[in-house]
């Protein structure tokens, strides 16, 4: 029998998102003009294009500024630290259950570093801006791992940190580690590989 088939539209994807982020996240609305709904159609669209804040409230219509939206961000979310959790959680939830069954060997998982180049100042807290080799102009990044698994020709990312100044890259990796230990997903190899823009390096699990 011939397999059904399905297309994807772009608003089928954000509404994916959307449920996911809702259900996980638990952004708080700021108002009538910035409810969660319409804060998170603003961040997804300035995650798709890769751009700002700013440049997706100039280019969407009926949504408000970006101040007002920076505003009700910083008032909506969580601590760093419970969201990094509740983000966590979002992606385990998207890996199919036939995936994260326990097998003997376990996954062989891997983890990278994301430097993204920042020209600003810290918002809160001067840890906030990891320093790195030149890129785009500058050393100064915000940093972020993930760590991830690649099953039959599928990746799927199972968690994600947040990488302060100063922290050793031993430690973004152990923690990586632990939440994906604690989800039930077992690694292949008593080691793992961090891979960033400059360099690989093996860490001891």
């Amino acid at each position: 029998m011939r397999r059904g088939q399905f297309t994807l539209k772009p608003q089928d994807v954000e509404e994916c998102a959307l449920s996911i982020l809702d259900d996980n996240v638990k952004l708080k609305g700021r108002g009538w003009k910035c409810q969660a709904n319409v804060l998170w159609h603003i961040v997804l669209y300035a995650a798709v294009r890769i751009s700002s804040i700013a440049d997706s409230c100039a280019r969407l219509k009926n949504v408000p500024g970006d101040d007002a939206t920076r505003t009700a961000l910083v008032a909506g979310l969580p601590s760093m630290g419970v969201l990094t959790g509740r983000l966590n959680d979002a992606l385990l939830d998207c890996v199919p259950s036939r995936v994260i069954r326990k097998r003997k060997r376990g996954f062989r998982l891997a983890i990278d570093l994301t430097l993204i180049p920042y020209h600003g100042k810290p918002h809160r807290d001067v840890r906030e801006i990891y320093r790195g080799e030149a890129k785009s102009g500058t050393t100064h990044f915000h940093a972020y791992a993930t760590c991830y698994l690649v099953h039959r020709g599928e990746r799927f990312t199972l968690a994600m940190q947040y990488v302060w100044k100063g922290t050793p890259l031993e430690d973004v990796v152990q923690q990586l580690l632990e939440t994906v230990k604690n989800a039930g997903i077992r690694g292949h190899h008593r080691e793992a590989r961090i891979t960033r823009p400059d360099a690989t390096t093996d860490c001891p699990q």
